[in-house]
């Protein structure tokens, strides 16, 4: 007071006072400089201890504590020893006698700069420092600041993010670990006193999950301290229950348990039961009146740590009360309709419905069975309640005044199409339309907004449990059908068409999770959809110009259709090994696929559906008749795609070259008699000069664009030029020689002008990826073809890019497509390295030097572990296929023990999947070249 009085005739507590209510910027900043002057004084110590040990001013009791805890984080080496002690003792006396006097905020301040000393001076000058917090939580009086100080210890000791070393953060965590039963008992104690006060009580119980998290599979947790947890779980108070719900969450979520922990496992799960029915019975309102949302999340995240990890530990002790937690779900799924806590709750399922697909012969097949009773009850009612037509709130906000109802129809279906802006030989999953579904969801509200996760767990169920599944996913795709079907041939739109078009999206999905097998059920459901697109086909759009109910009309039905196609490509695995047995529904789907790209005015989301259907049907099916069809009439089909988009256009290619080199000849068609005086070179010639017919526009225009490249629509071709050719590489990857020779022929002069354009693109990795994507594909499916200068010339462009900074800046800073160039890089290395054919040893010496003496360097392998696993591929590769040329002379044997050196140190990375690669390439290396016996004797062993 006299210092401050001197400086601008206030004592603190009134400066403190006037500068937290000081309104003006100038008069803050001068009080600002008081305070600061204050800290700065070399007795600032001393002062401080007057004000803790005297004040019972709040705001002066914090600054003083916040002062202190800034000189010891900053000064606390250059106090002297004495000094340090008698603060040491100070602050556990202030708090001991003192305690009344402060608020909270000051208390965690102090308790604050006690945690900071502990990290400081445990265990050498401090010794004793859990011996005197857990002293303040056993003594009656100091309760509750002794429960706040463990929670900041507990914390502070096991952060990860603290200053320090490794090996002083590790130092701390074991010492707290250390210290565990001595928590525990003080806790047990505490809670078992006829004294314990709602507060302590809540306050020792939140204290404790953070302790379980550091203790290793709860060897410590006194089993009489659980007991005590769960007796106090079976009350009535829902703040008290929600309390313990974090300490069984962090037990459950253990990888193991001590045996004499297994006891309270069941009575875990009837606490978790009785919260669930208790839930599930009581009305929305009651539920928000009563039951805060902190109870409802904590509930949910011990349901999922069950179904995710405890499923089998359950299983052993308490099969009936788990099946009876599921049972209660259901209820409380559906209670739960309209809150934000559903999805969490949806995430409960998809963990169980993961564990039973996953590892189905490891559960009892009574509780399979039982659990999938339960699952197929809860799929119905979702279905049912995710239908927009059946939902009033999707009803209220799609016809609000905020929302437009004339555009209801154009908003939705643009939501919700399909747009897929990668080339691949693969058909589009389902599952991907969760992105579609998630957009419509930002619109339809409440009930709305989980209606993708909704339709995933649905496909969970079904996946789960398909032959119980389909009679529930019948009941809700048939009438979607059937109104489509109705809509298309009346030509009349129905009165809410942004339902039908979600509805044909939720139809869609679960149809890939039925499409499989020949049931009568599922079988029913191909020939429909094939006979609803037929009947599309069959509808001739009116010519333009159109008015608006037509175009809402047109659009309506050219969108559910894409979802047909969608539906349609599910069964394809299947219609592979029955298309013997069932030919007519591959006629079928050949006719649906040529009609429809053989439609006009199809939309260009449309049109690449149905040529990815086409690709999926000729790679996945492989039918003779779609090679009798599409050899027919493939410039017809070819000039389907004039006038579209370039990604329109080059999908059509990748879908025709693909059906060009897929489909059976009559060489290798086993129903088809082989010619005896036909070679091979004369059955793929026609075929060949076809598919140079349909490429070579497309290759002249990519070496225009690659010498010239400038706009960005040029660009943009580039990028679906070479994505294509990617694709129709990828076709052949397993195929004959025949086959790899035409394609080779057909793109050999691409290759130099991708490696101009890696020049052009070096600072974008994005287009970087492309390129070196069809390299890679290139490297590994026509590398006997492209010849090894080639290959040299490819490996020499891309070297300098990944030795050089700029790749290295941004990998380090995270950047994902440069660290998948990276990977992709590393992936091709191994490929050459494990070609078997003579001319590819040439790359051995150079690839070692590249990997060992410029990426090992540059990489940082405890961070990017990903990428590791991938180097470690490579080094595999050098010491298994490089033995011979390394071992032939005593110059190069110590490139060999570089490499295992490297193996060797890859083990310490305390990684999962790098140990397990390290530990592999190392077996491998020693089975094939005796590794251990050759190097028993080097230091590296």
């Amino acid at each position: 007071a006299e210092y401050m009085g001197k400086r601008s005739g206030m004592d603190l507590p009134t400066v403190l006072e006037r500068f937290y209510s000081a309104k003006s910027t100038e008069e803050k900043n001068q009080l600002e400089i008081i305070l600061q002057q204050f800290k700065e004084r070399s007795d600032v110590m001393t002062q401080c201890r007057a004000i803790l040990c005297s004040s019972t001013h709040d705001t002066s009791v914090w600054f003083a504590a916040s002062v202190v805890q800034e000189n010891i984080q900053k000064k606390w080496s250059s106090v002297p020893e004495a000094e340090q002690a008698q603060w040491r003792t100070l602050l556990f006396e202030i708090l001991t006698t003192r305690m009344q006097h402060f608020p909270a905020f000051a208390l965690n301040k102090l308790c604050q700069c006690i945690v900071m000393i502990g990290r400081l001076e445990w265990p050498h000058a401090y010794p004793q420092f859990f011996d005197d917090t857990v002293r303040l939580v056993s003594h009656t009086g100091t309760v509750m600041v002794g429960l706040r100080l463990m929670m900041m210890v507990s914390e502070d000791f096991t952060s990860t993010n603290a200053r320090g070393t490794s090996f002083r953060k590790k130092q701390l965590r074991d010492g707290l670990i250390a210290h565990l039963h001595l928590m525990y008992t003080s806790l047990y104690q505490i809670l078992s006193s006829p004294d314990c006060t709602h507060e302590i009580r809540s306050l020792a119980l939140t204290s404790l999950p953070q302790l379980i998290a550091v203790d290793p599979n709860c060897i410590s947790l006194p089993p009489p301290l659980l007991h005590l947890i769960t007796s106090i779980a079976t009350g009535d108070d829902p703040s008290v229950i929600a309390s313990c719900f974090p300490v069984f969450y962090e037990i459950l979520t253990k990888p193991s348990l001590p045996p004499l922990l297994h006891p309270t496992i069941s009575p875990i799960l009837q606490v978790c039961a009785r919260s669930v029915s208790n839930v599930a019975n009581t009305s929305r309102d009651l539920l928000q009146a009563n039951l805060a949302d902190e109870f409802i999340m904590r509930l949910n995240h011990l349901l999922h740590a069950i179904a995710s990890n405890h499923l089998h530990r359950a299983l052993q002790v308490a099969p009936d009360m788990l099946l009876t937690i599921f049972v209660h779900l259901v209820k409380y799924t559906l209670v739960m309709w309209e809150s934000s806590d559903l999805s969490s709750l949806l995430e409960v399922w998809d963990s169980a419905m993961d564990a039973v697909t996953d590892n189905s012969d490891s559960f009892p097949t009574a509780f399979v069975n039982n659990l999938g009773e339960i699952a197929v009850s809860l799929l119905s009612s979702l279905l049912a309640n995710a239908q927009p037509s059946n939902a009033a709130s999707i009803t209220h906000s799609l016809y609000t005044d905020e929302i437009d109802s004339e555009r209801a129809l154009e908003d939705v279906v643009q939501l919700v199409s399909i747009d897929d802006n990668s080339i691949s030989s693969r058909s589009r999953s389902s599952a991907n339309q969760n992105d579609d579904l998630a957009s419509y969801s930002i619109m339809v509200g409440a009930t709305g907004t989980h209606i993708s996760h909704i339709l995933k767990t649905a496909c969970k169920i079904s996946d789960a449990y398909h032959d119980r599944s389909i009679g529930t996913v019948l009941a809700i795709v048939q009438p979607v059908l059937d109104s489509y079907r109705v809509m298309v041939t009346q030509s009349v739109l129905p009165e809410h068409p942004d339902w039908m078009v979600v509805n044909a999206c939720i139809a869609t999905k679960l149809i890939s999770c039925v499409a499989v097998g020949s049931r009568e059920e599922t079988l029913a459901i191909l020939n429909g959809l094939l006979e609803l697109t037929c009947v599309y086909l069959h509808q001739q759009p009116p010519p333009p110009p159109l008015s608006p109910q037509q175009a809402d009309f047109q659009l309506c039905i050219d969108t559910i259709a894409t979802h047909l196609l969608f539906a349609i490509q599910n069964f394809f695995p299947w219609l592979a090994d029955y298309r013997w047995t069932h030919p007519h529904l591959v006629e079928m789907v050949n006719e649906v696929v040529l009609s429809m790209l053989l439609r006009n005015n199809l939309t260009d989301n449309t049109y690449m559906t149905a040529t990815s259907l086409l690709s999926s049907f000729a790679v996945c099916v492989r039918p003779q008749v779609l090679w009798d069809s599409v050899s027919s009439r493939i410039e017809a089909i070819a000039k389907t795609s004039q006038g579209r988009c370039p990604e329109a256009q080059a999908r059509l290619l990748l879908a025709l070259s693909q059906v060009i080199l897929c489909l059976p000849t009559p060489s290798n068609n086993s129903n088809v008699p082989r010619q005896p005086t036909a070679s091979s070179q004369e059955v793929w010639a026609p075929r060949a000069m076809m598919l140079k017919t349909l490429l070579e526009p497309w290759v002249s225009r990519y070496l225009q664009l690659a010498s010239t490249i400038g706009s960005t629509e040029s660009s943009m071709v580039l990028d679906v030029s070479t994505k294509l050719f990617a694709g129709i590489v990828k076709a052949v990857r397993f195929g004959e020689t025949s086959q790899k020779r035409i394609v080779t022929e057909c793109l050999q002069s691409t290759l130099p002008a991708v490696l101009t354009l890696v020049g052009t693109f070096q600072h974008s990795p994005v287009m970087l990826e492309v390129l070196l994507d069809y390299m890679v594909v290139v490297l590994d499916a026509l590398r006997k073809h492209v010849g090894v200068e080639m290959i040299q010339r490819v490996i020499n462009v891309f070297v300098p890019l990944f030795c050089g900074d700029s790749l290295e800046l941004m990998l380090n800073q995270k950047q994902e497509t440069v660290f998948t160039l990276y990977r992709t890089f590393l992936q091709t290395l191994t490929v050459l390295l494990e070609e078997p054919a003579a001319e590819f040893d040439l790359f051995i010496p150079w690839i070692h030097s590249l990997v060992m003496g410029q990426f090992a360097v540059k990489l940082d392998f405890q961070r990017n572990t990903e990428l590791t696993v991938d180097f470690v591929s490579v080094v595999r590769a050098l010491l298994i296929h490089g033995w011979k040329l390394f071992h032939s002379s005593p110059q190069t044997i110590p490139n060999l023990e570089q490499l295992v050196k490297f193996l060797f140190h890859t083990l310490e990375i305390r990684d999962p999947d790098v140990v397990k690669s390290s530990a592999s390439a190392l077996e491998d290396a020693n089975r094939r070249h005796r590794l251990f016996s050759r190097f028993r004797s080097h230091p590296c062993c």
